[in-house]
């Protein structure tokens, strides 16, 4: 196995509704609903492992009956686990809405928010020494920020997947440290307090507020990559691209930042990391 990647955040269940034709607001329609494992850091761990990478998730996994039997999915995929604070298990209830995308998600997820920075702390003394950190927004601030004050020390490279353009805020504050920003346009735009108009200049953007290197999705319109040597752009094929189904971001942040971490080229990563966002989605 390569250097290890460990995955700081949210890990939990999801439940997903899967209707077999398009939901429109307040209808219903025949479908199916599967419980998997869910989370940002938890499905990059889960992607990382599948690419052969060692990967470990520290995130508040509970010690009820569903956090045991998250505990041995994790464990059966090859994902080591190191529980961080305390409380129930989580929950992300999510709809989608047959035409590819979400129609609605509810995230109980407070064990999340109420990590604290001494319990972060924690679990980073306990890491072992790792290629690369990976955090999504999905902890507190002052959690996140002890967190990448552990990185640095402890020389891993940084990567900040915030989770959605809602909880992107409480990363915003470490894009000076971050070796890699991997994001949609609307995160971005979050991340340094403006609208962009697109995943170039989001990319460049978030070069621009202190981040080494950032890959920038947009639906299906061209994403982007961004470091020092320069912006590459790659539009998504009409099948597919990294926005839909619950995970595809994930999958396609996985991808990218394995190769990255394998030396790939910015190009060679994004385009790979947009060919594992289009099959997730095709095995949804």
């Amino acid at each position: 196995m390569r250097g290890e990647a460990v995955c700081f955040g949210a890990g939990h269940w999801d439940w997903i509704g899967r209707p077999s034709a398009p939901l429109e607001p307040g209808g219903d329609a025949p479908g199916v609903v599967e419980r998997r494992p869910g989370g940002v850091a938890l499905n990059l761990a889960l992607a990382l492992a599948g690419r052969g990478r060692a990967a470990r998730l520290c995130a508040p996994v509970g010690t009820d009956a569903a956090g045991a039997a998250l505990a041995g999915a994790l464990a059966a995929a090859g994902v080591a686990l190191t529980r961080v604070g305390d409380g129930p298990t989580g929950v992300y209830l999510a709809v989608e809405d047959g035409r590819g995308g979400l129609a609605a998600a509810v995230a109980d997820l407070a064990a999340c928010a109420g990590v604290t920075a001494a319990a972060a702390g924690a679990a980073a003394a306990a890491a072992p020494e790792a290629a690369a950190w990976a955090l999504d927004g999905n902890f507190g601030a002052a959690a996140l920020a002890a967190l990448a004050e552990a990185a640095e020390r402890r020389g891993a490279r940084l990567a900040l997947v915030p989770a959605s353009a809602a909880k992107a805020g409480r990363l915003a504050g470490l894009l000076a440290r971050a070796d890699l920003v991997i994001c949609n346009r609307a995160e971005a735009a979050a991340l340094v307090g403006r609208d962009l108009p697109d995943a170039r200049a989001a990319a460049s953007a978030l070069r621009a507020a202190g981040a080494t290197e950032a890959a920038v999705t947009d639906g299906p319109r061209e994403a982007a990559a961004a470091t020092a040597e320069g912006v590459w752009g790659l539009t998504p094929e009409a099948d597919g691209g990294p926005s839909g189904a619950t995970g595809a971001g994930d999958a396609l942040a996985a991808a990218y930042l394995d190769l990255r971490l394998e030396g790939a080229p910015p190009e060679g990563a994004l385009s790979a990391g947009i060919a594992a966002a289009r099959a997730a989605r095709t095995a949804a």
